[in-house]
């Protein structure tokens, strides 16, 4: 065999990181034009009603529940490296969520969007933190048929903002409440 047939180490790592890029670049625009979407039928159709912590909100393709949401100043993930550090003017958002996927193939999922109605404006947040620990984030994940995946969501918010929260997976008809920040 021709050692002109093998790709060199060089050709390959380049093609992975080509492909890395084009697959975060799909990504941000795909999550972009979601959070647009869910920032506009929030803000023109919100329900009286909302799922709450503990429910399950289904959707055309998960079962999504929020088990819980805290608020913190920093986020301790175990790893010193992906840590957060409390930042002045901040503070951190932590959703800890579950997904089902009911559908037949497999499908990747998303973080949504967090919005906060604090005093007379409603806030949208649609940009969680990219955190690059098991259970932390969603960063490229795709889950199976029937499968399910549980992970912290980590938003960042201004310490300015207090009232009440809702999160809207991308791609689901309604909100879930997390209560007051």
């Amino acid at each position: 065999m021709s050692n002109d047939l093998i790709p060199s180490k060089r050709h390959t790592v380049r093609n992975v990181v080509i492909g890395v890029i084009v697959v975060f670049v799909l990504y941000s625009v795909y999550n972009n034009s979601k959070s647009k979407d869910a920032r506009q039928s929030v803000a023109s159709d919100t329900p009286a009603a909302h799922i709450k912590i503990g429910e399950v909100l289904k959707t055309d393709n998960f079962d999504i529940t929020v088990n819980s949401m805290k608020m913190a100043n920093k986020v301790n993930t175990d790893n010193q490296f992906t840590d957060l550090k409390p930042e002045e003017g901040s503070k951190y958002l932590i959703i800890n969520v579950s997904f089902k996927n009911t559908s037949n193939t497999d499908r990747m999922i998303f973080d949504g969007t967090l919005y906060i109605e604090s005093g007379e404006k409603e806030y949208s947040i649609g940009n969680s933190e990219t955190i690059l620990a098991d259970g932390w984030g969603l960063f490229l994940t795709k889950l199976n048929p029937l499968i399910s995946k549980k992970t912290n969501l980590v938003y960042k918010v201004s310490s300015e903002m207090h009232g009440v929260a809702l999160w809207k997976p991308t791609g689901a008809s309604d909100s879930i409440e997390l209560g007051n920040i």
